[in-house]
């Protein structure tokens, strides 16, 4: 049986960090370290989870149905992801360890400001 995990962050509008947008060095700094506690602290409340080689979908519930290019999230996903390897629900996530990383719309986040997003890890 293959083990899977569901993680579901609600991030706020002010710290969503998109490929396309131009932020300066200290906002963009504060904001990692925002979004990498956050994958710490929700990884720590499910450490007997641990991964040795998985792959990871990303889901993205965004707040509008304005357009959305779900990759462009990628600079959001990598410090929750860097949060998790943190808590040690793995060892790392270089290429040995995680396989994939593919993202999804997935759909109305139903909260104003808030951008949901969900990384489900799939054991490889």
């Amino acid at each position: 049986m293959i083990k899977t995990t569901t993680f579901k962050f609600p991030i706020p509008r002010e710290i969503i960090l998109n490929s396309n947008q131009s932020v300066c060095q200290r906002v963009k700094g504060l904001r990692v370290k925002a979004l990498r506690r956050m994958g710490e602290a929700l990884g720590k409340t499910l450490s007997d989870c641990a991964f040795d080689k998985y792959s990871v979908d990303v889901f993205v519930y965004p707040p509008s149905k304005r357009r959305l290019d779900p990759p462009n999230l990628y600079p959001t996903t990598k410090p929750l992801i860097d949060g998790l390897t943190d808590a040690g629900m793995w060892v790392d996530d270089d290429h040995e360890h995680m396989s994939s990383m593919t993202f999804y719309y997935g759909g109305l986040s139903s909260c104003p400001d808030l951008f949901i997003i969900e990384i489900l890890v799939k054991e490889d």
